[in-house]
């Protein structure tokens, strides 16, 4: 099984959508469960693999962090933002790089998940990860709109004006339910969820301005609503100094 996993993993590693024209739109996203007791393994060996982008002046940004709230509590998401799909493709040394992370990170924990996502500018607040600005931790939503009523609510959140709290939204692709779409919002600590609510309502009241009718408009066209918080691990990420 674990054979399964490492080439599964170089797979992932190694697999690109295909190129297309961008504006530092792509979000690819990647996740694992760590083995038990292998946690400090996995983290040396991680750091290791980013080492291995380093010298090789990766000009993708990759982040890390854990899920510390949700039903993957513990689970490790790892991604890359702000670049296009062509610089996804031209990325240095493809099967080094999966073979790199197969020795050195496979050995200690087993993909989940790996998903693409394009990030949807017009009613996003703040681009804190395609600006290279991570926050502490991040609030998660993943939601799923039934088919016939993406158009509508696409249009309805569009039409909200922006307010001030901070988000990001990204409309998924392979590997995730579509249409469906992600909602990303920073936060730069825990006394935050004092300030700006919880919920998925609280977060549009908050970034738009929106009320009561709105928020239940776009709540009948979205079928299913998980989310997670995500904790930014500085020590397991890579950011370019150039770009």
């Amino acid at each position: 099984m674990r054979m399964i996993a490492a080439a599964l993993t170089a797979a992932l590693v190694n697999s690109v959508p295909a190129a297309v024209a961008g504006d530092g739109g792509a979000a690819l996203l990647y996740a694992y469960e760590i083995d038990r007791g292998e946690g400090e393994a996995f983290e040396a060996g991680y750091q290791a693999h980013l080492d291995w982008h380093r010298g090789r002046n990766d000009r993708l940004v990759w982040y890390g962090w854990y899920v510390v709230a949700g039903a993957r509590v513990g689970a490790f998401v790892d991604g890359t933002f702000g670049a296009d799909f062509a610089e996804v493709d031209a990325r240095p040394a493809l099967k080094e790089d999966g073979a790199h992370f197969t020795e050195h990170v496979a050995p200690y924990a087993s993909p989940t998940r790996y998903a693409v996502y394009e990030l949807w500018r017009g009613p996003s607040t703040a681009l804190t990860l395609e600006d290279r600005d991570p926050s502490r931790y991040l609030d998660a939503y993943f939601l799923e709109v039934a088919p016939a009523e993406a158009a509508a609510f696409e249009k309805r959140l569009a039409s909200l004006p922006k307010s001030n709290a901070p988000l990001a939204w990204y409309r998924a692709g392979p590997g995730a339910p579509a249409p469906g779409y992600m909602l990303l919002a920073p936060r730069s600590d825990w006394a935050s969820f004092a300030g700006r609510g919880i919920s998925f309502g609280d977060l549009i009241r908050a970034a738009y301005k929106a009320d009561d009718a709105d928020v239940a408009a776009l709540a009948r066209s979205i079928g299913k609503i998980d989310s997670e918080i995500w904790a930014y691990r500085p020590d397991l990420s890579y950011i370019p100094t150039s770009h």
